[in-house]
């Protein structure tokens, strides 16, 4: 029986739906400050990403920096 993932009282699928500002809310003040500064690096990074994956190419990126939101896991 596997078990299923929650953060924060939200399903996973609750947490891909969301905006990346209102994920912001939920994290801790550190990563919430991180998110909120690097938006539209984040958002780019996840469009960059769509693309490869449709074209089945490898995500690559050098961004160690950048915080992990619900949008990037597959």
């Amino acid at each position: 029986m596997a078990k299923d993932f929650s953060y924060r009282g939200k399903t996973l699928e609750e947490l891909k739906a969301m905006d990346i500002r209102e994920f912001a809310k939920l994290v801790k003040s550190r990563n919430r400050r991180a998110i909120l500064r690097q938006t539209n690096e984040i958002s780019s990074f996840i469009n960059k990403c769509e693309e490869l994956k449709k074209k089945n190419k490898q995500i690559k990126t050098h961004s160690r920096n950048l915080v992990i939101v619900p949008a990037m896991i597959d």
